[in-house]
């Protein structure tokens, strides 16, 4: 139902006699502004105004030239088509231009039950105030309560018409909804586009580019490259040099398995749909992994994160996911170009080319690459165009 916002609205009067006489020899003053023709329309509505109309025909005739039977014409209110108007000096007045002989003024409308209105008024403008959408059966209703409430010996019913004239004297009109859904909506089904998520792991060695080459001599069969650990646990102070907006998790195995699943769905998925998507229901496509099709992990993602888990073909995951299509890529590509910006500097070079850098420092540079490319990759990329390549945004219906 429409809601009612506020709207004024002028109309104009026409003048009286007295103010019509004044702004007519006003015009006949400004020769640009009055044509021949006009003129002599303002010399008939001067005899209409004065005494002694017809003694003064001939004589405005011969002092004219204007024919008498034009005078009487013009005079008694008759148009060049010889249809009869009503009223002389206002149809003279409409001759040259009405709007030049009227003056804007608001309109007034009497209500007999001003108090009832008023504190009506106030509540629908309250009511707006707050996004709730009043309509005509909430202002027919309300205001029959308040006229029994400050008029207990009056006799009401709010009509339409009632409606409409409280609506003039109060300043509302009747408009439509503006902030409704886009059209597009319709088509996306149950998950629209931000709903539409992907889950995948890629894997991010620390050198991304095209950097895996070494010398050797010729005919070696096996070309190596060690880079042995401290093997030694992680310590506090690296962790707290890790980017910030990056989550780091540790297993044994090079493939998620599931308590470290369990442990990033808990501990970055799903406050993550919480910020971003608190209140609607989403749909997360993943590939076949063991972790990622145990009915815990399923279970805990649909009832804390309200995201559904959806297995893609088992097999062909490589071209029906998102980030497989071309999303890791493009952001494994700006970690590239990251990596070679501090490259640039002659000192890191240097620690680079000498193998200064420990496991440790690794690992701390890859989360600060990471960091600082993602939130710059998203908005360079428009990651649903991925989305529209592996088919994750058909919607059957």
């Amino acid at each position: 139902m429409p809601a009612l916002v506020a709207h004024r609205k002028a109309r104009v009067r026409p003048m009286d006699k007295a103010e019509f006489v004044s702004s007519t020899e006003a015009l006949l003053a400004d020769r640009k502004v009055v044509l021949e023709a006009d003129r002599n329309r303002h010399i008939c509505v001067s005899l209409v105004v004065s005494p002694g109309f017809h003694d003064v025909v001939h004589h405005t005739a011969r002092e004219t030239g204007i024919l008498v039977a034009n005078i009487s014409r013009w005079a008694n209110g008759v148009g060049a088509d010889g249809i009869q108007v009503r009223g002389h000096i206002f149809q003279a007045a409409g001759d040259i231009k009405l709007k030049r002989l009227k003056v804007e003024c608001k309109r007034t409308y009497s209500s007999r039950f001003p108090l009832a209105e008023k504190q009506l008024a106030v509540e629908v403008r309250a009511k707006r105030a707050r996004g709730r959408k009043v309509g005509p059966r909430f202002a027919s209703v309300r205001v029959e309560q308040l006229v029994k409430q400050h008029y207990p010996d009056a006799e009401f019913s709010a009509s339409p018409n009632w409606r409409l004239k409280w609506k003039r004297r109060e300043g509302f009109a009747t408009r439509k909804r503006t902030h409704k859904k886009p059209q597009s909506y319709a088509s996306m089904g149950r998950f629209l586009f931000k709903h539409r998520l992907n889950v995948d792991q890629v894997p991010l060695p620390f050198v991304v580019g095209d950097y895996d080459h070494t010398y050797e001599d010729k005919g070696s069969k096996d070309v190596w490259v060690r880079q042995p650990g401290s093997e030694k646990r992680i310590t506090e102070a690296e962790k707290a040099a890790y980017h910030p907006g990056v989550h780091v998790y540790w297993q044994k195995c090079a493939w998620v398995d599931r308590a470290t699943s369990l442990e990033w769905q808990n501990g970055t998925f799903i406050p993550w749909l919480d910020e971003h998507i608190p209140n609607d229901e989403s749909v997360v496509f993943a590939d076949n992994l063991d972790a990622q099709v145990q009915p815990e992990y399923l279970g805990n993602q649909k009832e804390k994160g309200r995201a559904l888990g959806w297995s893609l073909l088992k097999g062909g995951t490589h071209w029906s996911q998102p980030v497989d299509q071309g999303a890791g890529r493009e952001v494994k590509r700006d970690i590239d170009y990251e990596q070679n910006e501090w490259l640039e500097n002659l000192d890191n070079l240097e620690k680079w080319e000498n193998c200064e850098l420990t496991a440790s420092d690794r690992r701390v540079l890859m989360t600060w690459w990471a960091g600082a490319v993602y939130t710059r990759t998203c908005a360079r990329v428009d990651l649903n165009r991925y989305f529209e390549k592996s088919g994750c945004l058909l919607s059957v219906t």
